[in-house]
């Protein structure tokens, strides 16, 4: 049992903080770093149909590669 809790500590508490805020955006799921609950700086977008997905900078909401 103490192998689980180990898991389970590493997966809801320390991972997402290592990585930042999670937001559940319209389109999908944001991990990373925020400004007033917007994507802004480094982080990861996954989109809910699994077919984009988008490892890098976003400021304001939208990210780097859109510039």
């Amino acid at each position: 049992m103490k192998p689980l809790a180990t898991v389970l500590l590493l997966c809801v508490f320390l991972i997402p903080c290592a990585y930042g805020d999670v937001l559940h955006v319209e389109n999908g799921i944001y991990i990373g770093e925020t400004a007033n609950n917007i994507p802004n700086g480094y982080g990861v977008f996954h989109s809910h149909d699994e077919q984009y997905e988008y490892v890098g900078n976003f400021i304001d909401g939208y990210s780097y590669a859109l510039f």
